[in-house]
């Protein structure tokens, strides 16, 4: 019992270590020698406790989607079923913009590599927190049998939406106040077509208050060519 703790104790350190150096160097190019060095371990340790770098930024990114469904969770409830995405949108915006130094690097990290160990549950479990946000319209019969529109097909998209729009944020694309709006204004035209009429002048006063968070237009910041000699 006592080695399982100090086993879980270790775990815990090198976690806090990583996401330290993380959030010191802006990104997730530390090597493990400087995290188990930092960590006052020896250097082989953090490979033997995780089996790699990878998943130690993964086992990361779960501790933040911990929270984000933790925190989805309360959500329930707290508005009329068709809104629920839009809340769930608005959540998880709030929560990458409330941690800009951490959540940029690890997701820059995590949209740019496949971990085909880590990877698959972590996105499984992204996709549990789209789910989530149906359950009050679900729960309200808005995807009855035979549905065009299956609720997982929604999740999906809400999911897909989400990853798109987290990219642009993570390559400061968006501002935060644009990335949260459209957010949320995905989330509600996603919904829109399983909605009631009545869901859906909810959904129509969410969309026109979200318009002066909205830039008329979009387009992407020119970047320098690169020319290899």
């Amino acid at each position: 019992m006592l080695r399982d703790e100090q086993r879980k104790e270790r775990r815990q350190r090198i976690l806090d270590v990583a996401e330290a150096l993380v959030r010191e160097t802006n990104g997730t190019s530390f090597t493990m020698v400087q995290l188990a060095k930092r960590a006052r371990m020896s250097a082989p340790t953090p490979y033997n406790l995780f089996g790699s770098k990878g998943a130690i930024l993964y086992s990361l990114l779960n501790r933040a989607m911990d929270d984000l469904l933790s925190s989805g969770a309360q959500l329930e409830g707290k508005a009329p079923a068709a809104l629920g995405p839009v809340l769930a949108m608005e959540n998880a915006a709030n929560y990458f913009i409330g941690d800009p130094e951490l959540f940029r690097p690890l997701y820059k990290y995590q949209l740019g590599e496949y971990a085909k160990e880590q990877r698959p549950a972590y996105m499984t479990r992204a996709l549990d927190y789209w789910r989530h946000s149906l359950s009050g319209l679900i729960d309200a019969g808005y995807f009855s049998e035979g549905c065009r529109l299956p609720a997982e097909d929604i999740a999906v998209a809400l999911l897909s939406h989400s990853i798109g729009l987290l990219d642009l944020w993570v390559q400061h694309e968006f501002t935060d106040r644009e990335f949260r709006a459209r957010m949320m204004q995905g989330g509600a035209c996603i919904v829109y077509p399983a909605a009631t009429s009545e869901a859906r002048q909810q959904l129509d006063d969410v969309l026109e208050r979200l318009r002066r968070d909205i830039e008329p237009g979009f387009s992407f910041a020119a970047q320098p060519l690169h020319h290899s000699r």
